[in-house]
């Protein structure tokens, strides 16, 4: 960065005072036009400066790559905690970084403090960066145990934020073309909330509560971080069937075979099981069909007819008929993929149509019908018993007064990262959300009021954002009653996911308008198991057990909390990494491994440890690291140690 010059006298203001102050990283930047984007910027807003919000942003590398470096995030953490609500005296900005520093500093150890402190004072009335980095690099390094050994990348973290401070000041300038600086709020989180993979805001915004309630945390989120979206749901059960004592030969296509001590065999791909028959999961995936198939069992459902999708006049017509408000979806869809709900006139509808058509499912079928009032419900069925009952909340932040759109967006993604469920459905900005926005008046750069709740999805579904509530002490018995006989309409179908739209679920059915909106044959099972608030409930260790009694496969009497297993693994995995990527992760994990190359094509490792960590493992181990390609995984039991139960670990 090129040494600070003062700016025209005119414009200086006699101080700033910083109301929050926002870091972000963003995935790895592409070359356009031979010139390599930004991977790194900072958004700083004051209340009384010439300029309220300035954004500065650079390309920070580490050894010529062209990512963020990981190992300097947290000083730019800390930076923000430390700027936050800061009051920075006109020409300051130095000094200003200068005492961040050292408040930083003064949080190490007291037989450390003195030397650093002192260090970093002798330098700060300085104007040489280079000076300013060295203690303070040595010190950052120690504190994280980790090497700092950048100085660029330091250099140019320093800088962008004296860029961005210094532009809000008014007072000084720097001279740089390694850092671009705005004040154009709206066009820079357009262009940037979809790429942003790590962020940071001071002050932070209040953790989202449910009647005083933090969100859950999950013991086993670490194991799964890993894990591809999908992957969760058979890794579940999977878990599962290690812990009963079965053995399991796992396939990289998301399928896995199960087999107890006598070869009867269970046969799983994600969740869809023994328990349902291809027919059920076939008119299932038909919404219009299930909707006749319950209509005629005498289930409450919406009513509405299938259109295509081109066909506006006619579903204008239709909509005209049934009467506003309406809900379009598609006749086969997943996910919440395209579905607008709550359209209340015309002007909505069309707009809702064109939604519709940028949809990934825009040229299929759409169903349109009533709109039923209500909350969103997952009611989940095994056999003939209900074993989970979700309430599905639209994705939506709530305003705190001083934190922008896209703050609170971020923040909220921050804490479904946590979730093995929800770390890979996280709240999108995309047309959906700017339709939610456009109709309140609102931007990301908006800062809503305090309390003000804002909407960001046209559906309640988890995939799209929401958020999940489990409530199954408190479902009313008539509501279970309707939720199986649903499930026992369609021949076949063992286990499905029934969404329900309720106005209350502690009363009865009868005494409320209610409409089953759709059965999922192939459910998330992570939904119940691992709910945002509310105690979870092992939906997988149900599914199993059905399957095991269905087929007369033996199970163990209890599951194992721990687990010692012979782990086979064939394909593409020595000379590769694969050994040493194996041993890497189960320390990571907490497990013992012993892994041994039988034969070119094969590696053979022993794994002990906690049931959820060694079925985790045994779950990558079908991936591999980046150079492997594992045709198969088999896990065979050594011996079982402990057979107590095996509880999720959970907080709330």
């Amino acid at each position: 960065m090129q040494p600070l010059k003062p700016c025209d006298d005119s414009v200086a203001a006699t101080s700033i005072r910083l109301s929050t102050i926002r870091a972000m990283t963003f995935r790895p930047p592409e070359l356009t036009a031979g010139e390599p984007q930004a991977n790194f910027a900072i958004h700083v807003q004051s209340v009384d400066s010439r300029f309220s919000h300035v954004i500065a942003e650079a390309l920070i590398t580490h050894d010529k790559g062209l990512r963020f470096p990981a190992q300097i995030w947290p000083v730019a953490e800390e930076l923000c905690r430390h700027l936050g609500k800061t009051q920075i005296p006109a020409g300051s900005v130095h000094s200003v970084l200068s005492d961040a520093l050292i408040e930083i500093c003064e949080t190490f150890e007291q037989d450390e403090q003195d030397e650093l402190i002192r260090s970093l004072r002798d330098v700060s009335t300085d104007r040489s960066w280079t000076r300013l980095l060295s203690p303070f690099r040595w010190a950052l390094g120690k504190r994280m145990r980790r090497r700092l050994s950048n100085d660029e990348a330091l250099h140019k973290l320093l800088g962008v934020f004296a860029a961005a401070l210094t532009r809000l000041e008014g007072t000084v300038e720097t001279d740089s073309d390694d850092v671009t600086t705005t004040t154009d709020v709206e066009d820079f989180y357009e262009r940037w909330i979809g790429e942003v993979d790590r962020s940071v805001c001071f002050p932070e915004p209040p953790l989202p509560c449910l009647e005083g309630k933090p969100a859950n945390v999950y013991g086993d989120a670490a194991f799964v971080r890993n894990h591809p979206k999908d992957a969760t749901k058979g890794h579940l059960v999977e878990r599962e069937a290690l812990a009963y004592g079965l053995a399991v030969l796992r396939l990289p296509n998301g399928s896995f075979i199960a087999t107890d001590r006598a070869g009867t065999r269970l046969n799983f791909k994600w969740s869809r099981s023994p328990a349902s028959s291809g027919v059920s999961l076939a008119l299932c995936n038909h919404k219009e069909a299930t909707r006749a198939r319950l209509a005629r069992c005498g289930l409450p459902v919406a009513s509405g007819r299938i259109f295509s999708s081109d066909d506006g006049d006619r579903i204008a017509a239709h909509a005209e008929r049934i009467g506003y408000p309406v809900v379009c979806k598609p006749a086969a869809g997943v996910r919440g993929i395209g579905v607008i709900t709550n359209i209340r006139n015309r002007a909505e509808l069309d707009r809702a149509l064109q939604l519709y058509g940028k949809s990934p499912l825009g040229s299929d079928d759409l169903l349109l019908e009533t709109h039923v009032p209500g909350d969103d419900y997952r009611i989940v069925v095994v056999g003939d018993k209900v074993v989970s009952a979700v309430c599905r909340r639209t994705a939506s932040i709530v305003g705190t007064g001083d934190h922008n759109v896209a703050d609170l967006i971020l923040h909220k993604n921050r804490l479904r990262a946590h979730n093995p469920h929800l770390r890979l459905r996280l709240i999108q900005f995309d047309d959906a959300a700017r339709y939610q926005l456009d109709s309140v008046d609102l931007t990301l750069a908006s800062v809503p009021e305090k309390g003000q709740w804002v909407y960001l999805a046209n559906s309640n579904n988890i995939s799209r954002g929401g958020d999940s509530i489990e409530v199954l002490d408190d479902l009313h018995p008539s509501i279970e009653r309707v939720a199986v006989r649903a499930a026992q309409a369609i021949p076949g179908l063992g286990f499905c996911g029934l969404d329900l739209i309720l106005q209350d679920h502690t009363k009865p059915i009868d005494e409320q308008q209610a409409a089953i909106i759709e059965l999922n044959a192939h459910g998330a099972i992570g939904t119940g198991q691992y709910p945002m608030w509310g105690p979870p409930r092992n939906v997988a260790r149900e599914l199993l057990r059905h399957c095991a009694n269905k087929v007369g496969a033996e199970l163990s009497p209890t599951p194992a909390a721990n687990l010692r297993v012979r782990m086979r693994v064939r394909g593409r995995v020595t000379r590769v990494g694969y050994r040493r990527w194996l041993r890497k992760r189960a320390s990571a994990f907490g497990i013992a491994c012993d892994a041994v190359n039988e034969d070119q094509w094969t590696v053979v490792a022993t794994l002990e440890g906690a049931t959820a960590p060694v079925a985790a493992l045994a779950n990558a181990a079908v991936r591999g690291p980046r150079r492997a390609i594992p045709f198969w995984v088999a896990v065979e039991h050594l011996e079982n140690t402990d057979p107590s139960d095996n509880p999720i670990e959970t907080t709330a």
